[in-house]
């Protein structure tokens, strides 16, 4: 297997080929998993007041403004600042903002306690924002108690059924069922929204596939191979319906033992997660 960095820029399906790095590269079988972005819900301007977190470099900008803050802190005699410049707002509490949450305040109040000496961690205020009534909502219910039981355990601060609605430097403004909220911290760190991979509107545009809302590929029926063993020349060819969002995709054709065993004796899958497991796309 090689490996090489680099943008696709185009899709040719018809010749089987990608443009990459200015040059065309063919393909039998072509896979794409480009993974996905963050979205501002229509407000892009928050992006510099909030980096989300997708990439290293998003991780290191992140990491920077929170040894800054500190830095900060640490020299500054007016309390009321050092409580500012030790605050961290966290929006979205999914798998994402769980697991920031609890490294930020690992950070800020055990691996940063020996080099700040006028630091105070108790001090440390870590708000992790939320629409919804619990984190982890896509988990059951079991996993959203014990995630949010260990995140308290930590000095996180849940703020449930809060939504941003304006955000400037050191200031998001949420609404919530008791009225709006204003949360001020020196570090605000993005962890809501999700959007699909500028590619996939390049494919939608090559094979004319629709997008919903979200940019995400609405095709019609795909041709797929069922893989129940090693040998490539055993694998069974199934058909992939279109489905909406509400319902599972159905799948057509004579089940292998790993597809009925994965996808249920009436090949209704439960999740397109499944897919990556036993499923190629030709």
């Amino acid at each position: 297997m090689q490996v090489l960095l680099g943008e696709v820029t185009q899709l040719n399906p018809q010749d089987k080929q990608i443009v990459f790095n200015n040059k065309s590269l063919s393909y039998d079988y072509l896979v794409l998993a480009t993974g996905s972005g963050s979205t501002y819900f229509g407000h892009e301007e928050w992006r510099s007041f909030a980096p989300p977190m997708k990439i290293l470099e998003h991780a290191e900008e992140i990491r920077r403004r929170l040894l800054m803050a500190m830095e900060q802190a640490e020299q500054t005699p007016d309390p009321n600042a050092r409580q500012f410049l030790q605050s961290v707002v966290i929006v979205g509490a999914g798998p994402t903002g769980c697991e920031m949450a609890g490294a930020v305040s690992e950070l800020m109040r055990n691996a940063m306690r020996r080099e700040f000496k006028q630091l105070n961690p108790d001090q440390t205020k870590i708000y992790l924002v939320d629409p919804g009534e619990r984190v982890l909502r896509a988990m059951p219910e079991m996993l959203s108690k014990s995630a949010r039981t260990t995140l308290e355990s930590l000095g996180v601060e849940m703020v449930f059924k809060g939504r941003v609605q304006s955000m400037q430097p050191g200031e998001v403004m949420i609404s919530t069922p008791n009225g709006d909220q204003c949360l001020q911290a020196a570090t605000v760190i993005w962890t809501a929204g999700v959007r699909p991979s500028h590619l996939g509107r390049n494919l939608a545009d090559t094979i004319g596939c629709e997008l919903d809302r979200g940019g995400t590929n609405r095709c019609g029926t795909r041709l797929l191979r069922c893989r129940p063993s090693r040998n490539p020349s055993r694998w069974r060819p199934l058909l992939l319906s279109a489905h909406n969002q509400s319902e599972p995709p159905t799948w057509h054709g004579r089940p292998s033992y790993a597809s009925r065993r994965i996808c249920g004796p009436r090949h209704r899958c439960t999740s397109e997660r499944v897919i990556p497991a036993n499923i190629q796309l030709v």
